[in-house]
């Protein structure tokens, strides 16, 4: 079983603001440390920029993963609440992305299913 302290560490670049002017932060933490971390920077008198992209960690989108399903069993997107549909590599959502929400290169909803 694995630890905070043990787990795998992953780069992030937090975009942030402080009184006014922009920052970057980049930090190399574990997931677990992650929730906790932000909260400590909004303690400290950071918050999000307006401008930062959502869901990205060093210029790769994370992709929501389907938690509910549907009756006959198909997964439901997390942003959407849509059907997702079936694909080479799994599920997917089939839906445009707006403005925020996280989106693959060619600008469709990011969310998959295994």
């Amino acid at each position: 079983m694995s630890t905070p302290d043990t787990d795998p560490r992953i780069p992030v670049t937090v975009r942030a603001t402080l009184d006014g002017w922009p920052v970057d932060l980049d930090l190399t933490i574990a997931p677990a440390r992650l929730s906790t971390a932000l909260a400590r920077l909004g303690e400290l008198g950071y918050s999000p920029r307006p401008d930062a992209p959502a869901g990205a960690v060093k210029g790769k989108v994370l992709r929501p993963r389907a938690t509910s399903y549907s009756p006959d069993g198909t997964p439901l997107c997390p942003t959407h609440g849509t059907a997702m549909r079936e694909g080479q590599h799994g599920h997917y959502c089939p839906r445009k992305a707006a403005a925020g929400e996280p989106a693959n290169d060619k600008g469709y909803c990011a969310a998959v299913a295994d």
